[in-house]
């Protein structure tokens, strides 16, 4: 007797009991409850600082895509000034900070 016929077989004297259908139908319905009444409570994403030096219209608006962007594994934030950026690499609020002070050339 092959595997899969096994399986069926034991699928089949299983459904035949009241009490496995009852518990497939209580262990499916529990599953999908917890997965819509659980979420994360926090953005679990890896936060990065941005800070622009510079007046060049390519790099604003490669921080402004990058801050926007909702499906990325990074969570991009500008910041005003090269200290503010230190400040929040070293308290742990950000995980690294990007200076950009030259014009970024395609």
């Amino acid at each position: 007797m092959n595997l899969v016929t096994f399986f069926f077989l034991q699928q089949k004297r299983a459904l035949r009991r009241p009490l496995y259908i009852l518990i497939f139908v209580f262990f499916f319905s529990t599953m999908l409850f917890l997965s819509k009444t659980i979420h994360a409570k926090e953005d679990s994403r890896i936060h990065v600082a941005l800070c622009l030096e510079t007046e060049d219209s390519t790099a604003r608006s490669l921080c402004d895509r990058l801050s926007r962007a909702e499906d990325s594994l990074f969570s991009f934030s500008i910041v005003k000034d090269f200290d503010t950026m230190v400040r929040l690499v070293e308290n742990g609020s950000a995980e690294c900070g990007y200076l950009l002070r030259k014009p970024l050339r395609l």
